[in-house]
């Protein structure tokens, strides 16, 4: 916060880094990074509190969700170094973005244009809405354990590398075929850019859904036994 201290109901324009979260871009219909610019405006709220509200944007299109922060300190608000804990988050995504999660109703509606496409025979139109499912599930299983889905110079990481990562912490792919994880990615890739025969790849529709769903079910099982074991007050291993 700086040196010269703050009485509250002032505002203070302070530079501690940019602000990302990911979200569901209705725009690029896929997970994105949403970021916000660097230097933030904040409201001193009391003299432990602070407020801080910020539009992020997404990093392929022009779509904006608004979130606001109420920060807590547990020392000095204006020290050098403060600590500080979120208190509360509160969103506005509008028609801009969707919150990711395991009940999302955006995994659904993939499901069900997935499956629109199966019967009515087309196998890219169908399978891609399985690869977009699979890309969500395991991006917000990343964001949940703090892999990066972006490089150091801020570019998209290749998938193929979150997975892995991803799966090394919290094991999301099925156990049954965890040693061949990424071949259900380059399987539903093969269709979708044309190198599958039609019949062949409607033929292995059923299957992929099915390892697609479990992955999905993985994460979303491993988030609801982590917010059990958080309201018993127990301590999980590799949370999500």
């Amino acid at each position: 916060m700086g040196k010269a201290s703050t009485s509250w109901g002032s505002h203070r324009r302070i530079d501690v880094g940019t602000v990302t979260r990911q979200y569901y871009c209705t725009a690029c219909e896929s997970v994105r990074p949403f970021n916000s610019k660097k230097q933030l405006n904040c409201l001193v709220a009391g003299p432990d509190l602070v407020s801080i509200d910020v539009v992020l944007k997404c990093v392929d299109c022009t779509n904006t969700v608004e979130n606001w922060f109420l920060l807590k300190c547990a020392d000095d608000l204006f020290g050098q170094a403060p600590s500080v804990s979120l208190v509360y988050c509160n969103e506005h995504l509008g028609s801009s973005a969707n919150a990711l999660g395991p009940n999302d109703t955006v995994m659904q509606d993939l499901l069900d244009r997935a499956d629109l496409g199966r019967r009515v025979g087309l196998a890219a139109g169908s399978i891609i809405y399985l690869r977009k499912h699979f890309e969500i599930t395991t991006h917000t299983a990343a964001t949940g354990v703090g892999v990066p889905l972006l490089t150091e110079k801020d570019k998209r990481r290749s998938f193929a590398d979150i997975l892995r990562e991803v799966d090394q912490k919290i094991q999301i792919i099925p156990e049954e075929f965890s040693q061949d994880g990424y071949r259900l990615f380059s399987e539903l890739s093969t269709v979708i850019h044309g190198n599958a025969d039609e019949m062949v790849a409607l033929g292995k529709f059923d299957a992929l859904r099915r390892l697609v769903v479990g992955v999905f079910e993985n994460v979303r099982n491993r988030a609801e036994f982590t917010q059990a074991t958080n309201d018993l007050g127990w301590v999980s291993k590799g949370e999500l």
